[in-house]
């Protein structure tokens, strides 16, 4: 009976979250979001951690937040959208316009525990979520580990987190509003340290697709987008017979998907593919290297 105990207790510390998950990110922080629209991504806003504050005798990290269109910026320039602090795995956040703290992230979870979060930014209500894996990935600072979390009202719309960092949605970004207008956490920096960044951006400030690719009309046209069988793509006036073609997942992993080519036209078999944002990106000789967004539905 005693070896049977010890046992139980061993499954359950492996299912467990094995020790504490990382702190909310001390020191001066930077979090680099790009938007998604119609599987474009452009910059968009940059959240920068903005000094201690101290109320209802908890401290709290400032955030601001600026919008980010590839211009330089000053600290001055920052808008101040409310306060963070972490309450031993999760995070809550009162936003500027209000005295309510809301839990906006929870790393404490186990898989199967049910975790209640509410965005302000996004959602009227709090959402309930599941979690359903905790799994590692890596980062620029190392491995850490990332919790996936499902809202069973919202099938197919899960959210990532990774301690430490926050969302890979962004640091207010929510899975659930991805069909019209969604966002992609880019970087995050600490300390002057570049601790996270998706494969594709070639810098904080641009994805690869970047303004010179915009100015110069270079951009994948993508139909139908959503898509849940096949996605076509096109670039103008582009023989596409010689372009490699691949495809990332939102944590940036590559993910393989069936090719049929035809001159300026390829179609991607997306059947096999779980749903979520994915990002596409054309190399083709002689041109600039182009990505866009997809999302899949089933």
């Amino acid at each position: 009976m005693k070896w049977h105990v010890i046992t139980c207790s061993l499954l359950t510390a492996l299912h467990g979250t094995a020790q504490p998950p990382l702190p909310f990110p001390t020191g001066d922080v930077r979090w680099t979001v790009n938007s998604i629209q119609m599987g474009a991504s452009y910059p968009s806003t940059t959240y920068v951690t903005m000094g201690d504050s101290t109320f209802n005798g908890f401290t709290y990290r400032k955030i601001g937040r600026v919008e980010n269109m590839g211009s330089p910026w000053q600290p001055e320039d920052l808008i101040y959208c409310g306060s963070l602090r972490d309450d031993s795995g999760r995070w809550l956040f009162v936003p500027s316009w209000s005295a309510e703290e809301y839990p906006l992230f929870d790393f404490t979870g186990v898989v199967g525990d049910t975790v209640s979060m509410h965005n302000p930014g996004t959602t009227v209500d709090p959402v309930d979520y599941v979690v359903q894996a905790i799994s590692t990935v890596a980062t620029l600072a190392g491995e850490r580990r990332m919790w996936t979390l499902q809202p069973p009202e919202y099938p197919g719309f899960d959210e990532y987190f990774i301690e430490g960092i926050g969302s890979t949605y962004g640091l207010f970004g929510h899975g659930i509003f991805l069909f019209d207008v969604g966002s992609q956490l880019v970087c995050m920096e600490q300390n002057g340290e570049l601790i996270y960044r998706i494969p594709e951006a070639e810098s904080c400030l641009y994805l690869s697709t970047n303004t010179s690719d915009l100015e110069n009309d270079l951009q994948i046209a993508i139909s139908p987008n959503p898509a849940n069988e096949e996605i076509r793509l096109g670039l103008p006036q582009t023989d596409l017979t010689t372009a490699t073609i691949s495809l990332h997942d939102a944590l940036g992993r590559s993910v393989p998907v069936g090719l049929e080519r035809s001159g300026q036209n390829m179609i991607l078999d997306v059947t096999q593919l779980s749903t979520g944002l994915y990002t596409v990106t054309v190399s083709t000789p002689g041109l600039p290297v182009t990505s866009a967004r997809v999302m899949v539905e089933r």
